[in-house]
């Protein structure tokens, strides 16, 4: 079962939900850093996660149209951009296809998609794609040993559940080389959602003492330029014709950079 725009809605305007995006987005913030002169892009559901880097000179937010659910898409195009219901603005994609061009992200950040994907492998891919050369991309699933991926009241009890090792191994066969880790969500759900106070107690306890217990783990993992010895195309027997939606924000950041680059070679 995956989750849907409408339930994660639902989910982060309750107590809990506000606790685990401020939780979640403080160890995005302690991996990211300063975001100034940097394209951010987010996939899946960012529910105002990647307006907490307003000094980026870019970002969005890809939702991919597996996580939308038929009434959000009404009316709604693929590859438009639109502003979701805390103001952030995304544009719907499709799952296994970004509309976006080469090497444009510097931080591709991708929160309750990479469990919730169909398409895993070509997912990557495309983050893979996407990202710049010394780029890197952040992952947020759950976690496969914590609580909260045995509690189906939240997003985070939806998909598939990791481990760190097993998401870092993912990435490694995706051509990524992890470079980081972060925890969070140490508090069972129901406290979380009842008690948030106590919730925030137990989350520096069990951090200190028991970190595998962790609701939810974080991977960065840089992009690996070292070609593959082998390519397998997406099929076997017609190659997929990739066809770009202009998205602006995105296309004015891979012009800038081409002309900085420029610039800096003919310097």
């Amino acid at each position: 079962m995956k989750a849907e725009i409408e339930h994660l809605h639902a989910f982060y305007d309750t107590r809990g939900g506000q606790l685990a995006r401020r939780l979640i987005a403080a160890q995005l913030r302690r991996l990211l850093g300063d975001m100034s002169g940097r394209t951010l892009v987010g996939i899946g559901y960012l529910g105002g996660f990647v307006n907490g880097f307003p000094e980026a000179e870019r970002a969005i937010s890809l939702l991919p149209s597996g996580l939308a659910a038929p009434g959000f898409l009404a009316g709604r195009q693929l590859g438009r951009v639109y502003e979701d219901a805390v103001r952030q603005r995304l544009a719907l994609i499709p799952d296994d296809d970004l509309p976006i061009a080469d090497g444009v992200a510097d931080r591709v950040v991708l929160i309750h998609a990479l469990e919730n994907s169909l398409h895993l492998k070509r997912l990557l891919r495309e983050a893979w794609r996407i990202t710049a050369d010394g780029g890197s991309v952040l992952a947020v699933v759950p976690n496969r040993r914590g609580f909260w991926c045995w509690s189906e009241r939240t997003p985070f009890g939806q998909g598939r559940p990791y481990t760190m090792q097993q998401l870092k191994r993912t990435f490694a066969q995706h051509l990524f080389e992890p470079c980081g880790e972060a925890r969070a969500l140490f508090a069972p759900p129901s406290v979380a959602r009842i008690w948030p106070s106590m919730a925030m107690r137990i989350e520096r306890i069990v951090q200190q003492v028991a970190p595998e217990l962790s609701g939810i783990v974080i991977v960065e993992a840089r992009k690996s330029v070292m070609a593959p010895t082998a390519i397998v195309p997406l099929s076997a027997n017609k190659a997929r014709r990739r066809r770009y939606t202009a998205i602006p924000e995105i296309a004015l950041a891979a012009r800038d950079r081409d002309e900085s680059r420029s610039k800096h070679h003919r310097g």
